[in-house]
């Protein structure tokens, strides 16, 4: 008996390429499409083409999307799920490459590889290499949004990671449940790269950075504050003794603790405020 495959494709204002993502995926299983706040023609086309639509009445990010998505497949029920992305960067006719291990047992998670591909941009090959190692996830390309998960790897999923680092975080939550993961190279297409090395890595580490200091404040924030703030202390005594013995204010030394007492106090103050604020989300939830 054939496995029940289903096709997970997130889109938001992909009226464009939405087309000819349904209609490429469609003969290797069932389409459903989260349409994530459009405003364009996204769930029209995407329905009127045969595929099942999931509708956010307003746009909420990839990391919702794949929930809505994984939450949806689990309800219809399924023995392999893919995730391809709707801007046509990846081909649906390589579904099968990716299904195959899953099928034969081979693997429970299969990450299309694209770093070897030539036309992905310097860029990204930089930046998606630099922080899969950053993240351990294991994988070479750990921000891929082509992959093939089996039943098992989708239910020890919470798909905690947010925005642009979903994807990341989904690898380093299957690395950590010790799921079966291996790679297979896939082909990418992408359009004019605009944005230079500096500035793509800008934007993947300092979304990293948030969402690492915001799982542990007190780690990322609260400690690296102490440490300035004591640092402080003892620039202000070094400020004292310098006086004491030559009447002279050490000016270097005075901007230096300055600087430490006030990155200390934001930095402990952030981080208690972040802890208070997640437990009130907490208590509400």
């Amino acid at each position: 008996m054939a496995p029940r495959i289903i096709i997970c494709i997130p889109a938001y204002n992909e009226e464009s390429t939405i087309a000819k993502m349904v209609i490429r995926a469609k003969p290797y299983g069932h389409v459903l499409v989260c349409d994530d706040g459009s405003v364009d023609m996204t769930k029209d086309i995407a329905e009127a083409l045969g595929a099942e639509v999931i509708r956010h009445s307003v746009n909420k990010g990839k990391d919702f999307a794949l929930r809505s998505l994984f939450m949806r497949a689990k309800e219809i029920g399924f023995d392999i799920l893919v995730t391809i992305d709707a801007d046509c960067q990846h081909d649906p006719s390589e579904i099968p490459k990716l299904v195959e291990p899953i099928i034969s047992g081979k693997a429970d998670v299969v990450n299309g590889r694209r770093l070897g591909s030539p036309e992905m941009p310097l860029s990204r090959r930089i930046g998606n290499k630099f922080l899969s190692l950053l993240f351990k996830t294991g994988v070479e390309d750990a921000f891929t949004g082509f992959r093939a998960y089996s039943r098992q790897a989708i239910d020890a999923l919470k798909v905690e990671g947010r925005g642009y680092l979903v994807d990341a975080w989904i690898m380093k939550e299957l690395r950590e449940a010790k799921i079966r993961i291996i790679e297979v190279p896939v082909s990418v297409s992408y359009t004019i790269e605009k944005r230079g090395v500096l500035a793509h890595l800008s934007k993947i580490i300092n979304a990293w950075i948030s969402q690492t200091v915001e799982r542990k404040p007190l780690v990322y924030l609260g400690i690296p504050g102490a440490i300035f703030f004591l640092g402080s202390l003892f620039a202000a005594f070094r400020v004292l003794m310098i006086f004491q013995s030559t009447k002279a204010i050490a000016i270097g030394t005075a901007i230096l603790f300055l600087a430490l007492l006030s990155a200390g106090i934001f930095m402990m103050i952030s981080a208690l405020v972040i802890v208070v604020l997640k437990s009130l989300l907490r208590s509400r939830s």
